[in-house]
């Protein structure tokens, strides 16, 4: 996978998740020490054993799809990672003011960029925090720590390839790819 990825994207999210880290080990070492009782109903286990089900339909499809048809021009788990992602996102961002449209296209992916990170934030927070009973306790996933933990780092990749999915189809285009996709229309019109 690393070696289709951006090195910038790949050290944007793992400073991310370093910081998440980090703001996880502050929340534990500022912990109560008083327990918090359980309150039944605040785990959401149903809601996430068919977000499990749906996670593993998704992969499986994937997988199939991916041993049927190996021609594909990149595997959908690693595209968000890819520089040819990022460069579409940065166009977006930095060269989409150029219109009313181009202006709320390049807010829409900034936001989205943002609520990407923040999984990766929040997937490493949970290493730390969750350690603290009282994090976990009426946490989704809960009372156990590893419960907990596998429901958010399940919630944070889901968080992060719907949002890295609408970012892909709201972004612009790369030029290049743009001119591409033209020539091949104008082969099969002949």
């Amino acid at each position: 996978m690393f070696k289709y990825a951006s090195k910038i994207t790949l050290g944007i999210t793992g400073t991310t998740f370093a910081a998440g880290v980090g703001y996880g080990w502050y929340l534990y070492q500022h912990r109560g020490h008083a327990s918090e009782a359980h309150v039944i109903g605040s785990n959401a286990v149903a809601q996430h054993l068919l977000l499990v089900a749906i996670a593993v339909a998704v992969v499986a499809i994937s997988l199939f799809y991916h041993a049927k048809a190996p021609k594909k021009p990149y595997i959908v788990w690693r595209a968000p990672f890819t520089p040819e992602a990022l460069h579409r996102v940065r166009l977006t961002i930095l060269g989409g003011r150029q219109s009313a449209k181009g202006t709320v296209r390049a807010v829409v992916v900034t936001l989205l960029s943002l609520i990407m990170l923040y999984a990766f934030f929040r997937a490493g927070m949970q290493i730390f925090a969750s350690a603290d009973p009282n994090f976990v306790v009426n946490a989704w996933g809960g009372p156990s720590r590893l419960g907990a933990s596998f429901y958010h780092w399940l919630d944070c990749a889901v968080l992060f390839y719907i949002t890295a999915g609408i970012t892909a189809l709201y972004a612009v285009d790369l030029p290049a790819r743009k001119k591409g996709k033209a020539a091949r229309h104008k082969k099969r019109a002949k």
